[in-house]
């Protein structure tokens, strides 16, 4: 299961002016019946630094991530929930993060700068708003 969320972060001096991706893998313990707690820890922490620095860089990031160039951008959260694990756990998180590339980021408003309220969470193939 998949699920992406945007807050809007203003951009440091040194920091890069595109908007983030964080990435954050969760499994379940009925997934893993067989791990430690600590064990599985372990797995979520290896799970989310492969996806991490494999989405994070730069030349992936959506163009739209700059909301005001060099001061306010978006961060893209991505949380994956692995409920169980029967075959290629990699190719079925990389599956349920590449499902979400249909998600748009709210119109930015010359204005001012609204959060967005709503997130979409991904089941397979399907989508809802939540």
């Amino acid at each position: 299961m998949a699920s992406v969320k945007l807050e809007v972060e203003s951009v440091e001096e040194d920091a890069s002016d595109g908007g983030r991706i964080v990435c954050n893998v969760f499994c379940s313990p009925s997934a893993y019946p067989h791990l430690t707690s600590g064990a599985l820890d372990d797995l979520q922490y290896h799970l989310t630094t492969v996806l991490h620095q494999t989405l994070s860089h730069p030349s992936l990031h959506p163009k739209n991530l700059s909301i005001i160039p060099r001061k306010k951008s978006w961060l893209l959260n991505l949380d994956l929930l692995v409920t169980a694990d029967a075959g290629n756990i990699y190719d079925a998180l990389f599956m349920a993060a590449r499902s979400l590339v249909g998600y748009q980021s709210p119109k930015n408003q010359k204005r001012g700068i609204q959060k967005p309220k709503k997130s979409f969470v991904c089941f397979g193939r399907y989508g809802r708003w939540r």
